[in-house]
């Protein structure tokens, strides 16, 4: 017998894994600092995506249809979490100045000015010694609020961890303080699933839920978005598999 079902897809778990895994690698290889940015970049940028992720599907549970879901798909990531929790009926404001807010805009900065590169000019110092061998100092900027560099090619393991704290900060401000999803429902909703009628499976989490199951070294509990702590795991993966 055949049922119709269908298969929705979200990537915040993917993108989320992505950065811990890129993450720890960056981390794991800190005296080689080529290959400590290479993955450092990876991790920044995978948090930034999966703050653009998590907008569309918060978004998605509101059934919105037409031009005007169309016309929402458009809009920046931050203004999608401000409709989203204004639509929500929670009766609570979005304040743009918060901290949780003004760090994730400046992730979603620095991750548009490495996909869109610019020529850049940074300012440096030289000095040389009587052999004129020559010793460069750069004069390093870091962005606002965020606190990681401003140029991706200086970006290592602790800045990987700071984007991605900083995500976990503003999604567990607009999904906690502000509409108060259960986990229970955010674990529905927001990561790929199979829908048969009334019934619903989460798709490929195990392997996913071992990497995000343990933040501890990130300072991160992620329990907010349904995913369980390492104590819990093996009894949450019984359950659902």
């Amino acid at each position: 017998m055949k049922n119709p079902a269908e298969i929705k897809s979200n990537d915040l778990l993917d993108l989320l894994c992505d950065a811990v895994y890129q993450y720890r690698l960056s981390q794991s290889c800190t005296g080689d600092p080529y290959r400590c940015n290479r993955h450092a970049r990876s991790s920044i940028l995978s948090s930034a995506i999966s703050l653009e992720s998590a907008a569309n599907g918060l978004l998605s549970t509101l059934n919105l249809k037409g031009r005007l879901a169309q016309d929402l798909d458009k809009l920046p990531v931050i203004s999608k979490f401000e409709i989203f929790v204004q639509l929500s009926g929670c009766g609570v404001g979005f304040e743009r100045g918060c901290i949780e807010v003004q760090r994730a805009q400046e992730l979603l900065n620095a991750r548009n000015g490495f996909v869109h590169p610019k020529q850049k000019t940074i300012p440096i110092e030289v000095e040389h010694d009587k052999n004129f061998v020559f010793r460069l100092h750069l004069n390093e900027s870091k962005r606002d609020g965020l606190g990681i560099s401003g140029n991706p090619s200086f970006w290592n393991a602790t800045d990987a961890a700071t984007a991605f704290t900083s995500v976990a900060n503003f999604l567990e401000f607009v999904i906690c303080s502000k509409v108060r999803m259960s986990p229970g429902t955010v674990w529905r909703e927001l990561h790929t699933r199979l829908e048969i009628g009334n019934q619903t499976e989460i798709i490929g989490a195990k392997n996913l839920l071992a990497e995000l199951a343990d933040t501890d070294d990130l300072g991160v509990d992620l329990r907010f978005l349904g995913i369980p702590h390492r104590d819990q795991l093996e009894d949450f993966t019984s359950q659902t598999s």
